[in-house]
């Protein structure tokens, strides 16, 4: 059997940049610790938007106002073919608004406890879980270093980082093998 040593450094719970490190003897409420598992180590990597939905929502309405007040309140100066292009540009901004807002909670949460790493991926509203043993999980990059991070174990892989920049991806992976090294203390 060979042994192969990672190249991760040695980190601390106080330098974790993304995670967040419990130890054992720390304790939640009685009615937190019903509702979600105890995780010694979690990891919560959420999409940042250039806007808010709100934001986004407010902006379309003004530009579909204007645009149609000009069309409908001067027909003398707007065609029928100008009217058809505002209608059409105020649709297509509105598919954007609806796939911003649908996408606006997208997310990955890593938890990690003694025996159980969970990771729960949301897209577009959907909850997508894959549970694995910390003893039987890899953590590797998936194409080169700075490439978005896979997560494999007992024949499943999942993909996670695509909502970190590239420069931060490799600490990320730093603080998760860190976290599964110390599961056990």
């Amino acid at each position: 059997m060979t042994a192969t040593v990672s190249p991760v450094r040695l980190l601390s719970p106080a330098s974790m940049r993304f995670g967040v490190w419990r130890p054992v003897s720390g304790s939640r409420p009685a009615l937190w610790s019903s509702l979600a598992p105890q995780w010694r180590a979690e990891w919560l990597l959420a999409r940042a938007l250039p806007v808010k939905p709100a934001v986004a929502l407010f902006t379309w309405l003004l530009a579909c106002v204007a645009a149609l007040s000009i069309t409908w309140l001067q027909p003398e100066r707007a065609d029928a073919w100008f009217r058809g292009s505002a209608a059409l540009a105020c649709a297509l901004l509105g598919l954007g608004w609806l796939t911003l807002r649908r996408h606006a909670h997208d997310s990955d949460h890593i938890g990690m406890q003694d025996g159980l790493v969970r990771v729960c991926r949301v897209r577009a509203g959907r909850r997508f879980t894959t549970d694995f043993h910390p003893r039987w999980m890899r953590i590797e990059p998936e194409q080169h270093d700075r490439s978005v991070i896979r997560l494999s174990g007992q024949g499943q892989a999942v993909a996670i980082g695509g909502f970190v920049s590239p420069d931060q991806r490799r600490q990320l992976a730093d603080e998760l093998r860190w976290a599964l090294r110390h599961l056990d203390d």
